[in-house]
């Protein structure tokens, strides 16, 4: 008996040692409009990945909730996710900052302010005691980009507010608005627009506040980088000059650029204004 649970202890060690521990590499997207649309999204440039590295690439719809904790535990080996998150990661958890994500309006975004036509609310500074609705206020283009325009226009956020509701999604957000259940909005700069082709909104359903020019989209606030592409975990940090590699190699007509409706990546746009509004308000880790 004891020769014989030696040979099967000598077995289990070497198919142990024999087999990979993680044979997947993890790529985590933020889900703004939900999760269901990630993965039809990403998944085709999930799949470019693999054919560029050789080896099997897990695509993860993030929930804006359970970024940190995804982060902390090295749930991912890279992420795609907003500037202030992406920011916020590198100060917190060492992750690095590998490119930025160009979409068809360029390498920028920003947030829109939308209100109901119905409300009275023409300015900014008429959303005071009103019914706003947003994603969590850890969001760049969902809470963040309005909130500091708000914050310069001399009001308190969101205490200033009649309400401020957390909406799963950005398409809620607009249909929120759109019905007159919630008086305003916060969206990032895209959504409307996406929302229209899609026939989900007509433009005349919502009032676009503090709107700005010189961006193919309707935008109320200042631009900020892009999404960033980063790594997160020690294996992906030291294959992250292959997967930059790859992401600045991808094609506009390609496969997984259309399903993103991306034109590719580019080498890193500067995160100084980021940062700067980030301190202005407190974001952490700059909240001390």
């Amino acid at each position: 008996m004891g020769k014989l649970w030696a040979i099967i202890m000598v077995v289990v060690a070497t198919l142990s040692a024999a087999a990979p521990t993680r044979a997947d590499v993890t790529l985590g997207v933020i889900a703004p409009r939900g999760e269901l649309v990630t993965m039809t999204q990403w998944s085709p440039f999930a799949h470019y990945l693999e054919s560029q590295l050789g080896q099997p690439v897990k695509l993860l719809p993030v929930v804006l909730g359970k970024l940190e904790q995804l982060l902390a535990s090295h749930g991912v080996d890279y992420a795609i996710l907003n500037p202030v998150m992406a920011i916020s990661a590198k100060e917190r958890f060492g992750t690095e900052l590998l490119a930025s994500l160009v979409l068809p309006s360029g390498a920028q975004f920003g947030g829109v302010i939308i209100a109901n036509p119905a409300s009275g609310i023409t300015r900014i500074a008429d959303l005071k005691g009103k019914k706003v609705m947003g994603l969590v206020t850890s969001a760049a283009g969902g809470y963040l980009f309005q909130a500091y325009e708000v914050h310069k226009a001399g009001l308190k956020v969101p205490e200033d507010f009649a309400s401020y509701q957390v909406a799963k999604k950005q398409d809620d957000t607009v249909l929120a608005v759109k019905a007159g259940i919630m008086d305003a909005g916060f969206i990032r700069t895209g959504i409307l627009e996406s929302m229209i082709r899609e026939g989900k909104v007509k433009a005349e359903d919502v009032v676009v506040l503090g709107r700005k020019s010189g961006f193919p989209e309707v935008l109320s606030t200042d631009l900020y980088p892009e999404w960033y592409l980063i790594s997160v975990t020690p294996a992906g940090k030291a294959a992250a000059p292959k997967v930059k590699a790859a992401a600045l190699a991808l094609k506009s007509d390609s496969e997984a650029a259309k399903a993103a409706d991306i034109k590719g990546f580019t080498e890193l746009v500067d995160p100084t204004g980021t940062t700067q509004m980030m301190k202005a308000m407190k974001v952490p880790p700059f909240d001390k």
